[in-house]
């Protein structure tokens, strides 16, 4: 990999997503995006490019997976994102070869968001879309892996075109990522040897496996079928009820969890909740939960 033609340093992962769209999308272009989905996929080229955005439902019978069958043909750029915010939904390197085979075949810019490819547990490793060819442009970020939310810092890798076009985009919009900030990322990065996760990322994995079971476990008692994912820090379940009903039945208990519909109205019916607390709170939660029969 050539560095300073298949690499650009982003201001975390969310601004290259954006900004990637302002430098392929034009004026009455379509993009396809998952639903439930990241908001800034379907949002930024539709609001900033006036651009047709055409949101595909993902399914539970079908593991939460994009399926290009699914796909308007011709558009202009395709998101995807797996390891996957809000479902949690995990895919393989064959899955990822068979969307990039379909943008190939369509013209369409494939961007993959990987930024939660470290945080995986059981022995699953998230695979890149670079190793299904490098036709696609794939975005990074730090902040899930070393808990670098708030110095905003990522990247994206890639087919060179791609990468050429984002970086002409952001020379005209921002100044980069600080320097002293993109000094930690590369100490981050040489934390890992001969490709095993470092000691501290495995740690903090090991603390959301933890998390995870409790959260999970906790559901299942209270008869919510849940199922254990395999990546991310986000659990995802079907609670019986629109999910708007179900957040404020939870917020008058003092608990947040965040509606389905958020992600996507295809998304309704579902809530999202996290392990981003420490497990005697998530099991204060659950028993919250049990007493207000929720």
């Amino acid at each position: 990999m050539d560095p300073d033609k298949e690499v650009c340093v982003t201001i975390g992962s969310k601004e290259g997503i954006f900004n990637i769209a302002q430098s392929f999308v034009n004026d009455g272009e379509t993009i396809i995006a998952p639903s439930p989905g990241y908001p800034v996929y379907s949002a930024a080229a539709t609001i900033f490019n006036n651009a047709e955005c055409v949101k595909v439902p993902l399914r539970p019978e079908k593991d939460w997976l994009l399926d290009p069958a699914d796909c308007p043909e011709g558009a202009r750029m395709l998101y995807a994102n797996y390891p996957n915010n809000p479902t949690g939904a995990t895919c393989d390197a064959k899955y990822l070869k068979k969307l990039q085979d379909w943008c190939v075949e369509n013209g369409t810019i494939f961007c993959y968001d990987n930024a939660y490819s470290e945080m995986c547990f059981d022995g699953y490793m998230a695979p890149s879309a670079l190793e299904a060819g490098k036709d696609c442009i794939e975005f990074g970020s730090f902040s899930k892996t070393f808990n670098m939310t708030g110095y905003r810092l990522g990247y994206a890798v890639g087919n060179r075109d791609l990468i050429a076009g984002l970086k002409k985009c952001k020379g005209q919009i921002d100044s980069g990522a600080p320097k002293f900030i993109q000094k930690a990322g590369v100490a981050a990065l040489g934390l890992y040897k001969d490709g095993n996760l470092p000691d501290v990322v495995k740690a903090n994995m090991d603390i959301y496996a933890e998390r995870r079971k409790v959260l999970v476990d906790g559901l299942r008692s209270l008869g919510y079928k849940v199922n254990m994912p395999k990546a991310t820090f986000y659990v995802w379940f079907d609670c019986g009820m629109p999910s708007m009903k179900f957040t404020e039945k939870m917020l008058d208990l003092g608990i947040v969890a965040t509606p389905g519909v958020g992600f996507g109205k295809s998304a309704e019916g579902y809530v999202r909740m996290t392990v981003t607390q420490p497990k005697e709170r998530i099991a204060e939660a659950i028993e919250r939960m049990r007493k207000g029969s929720i």
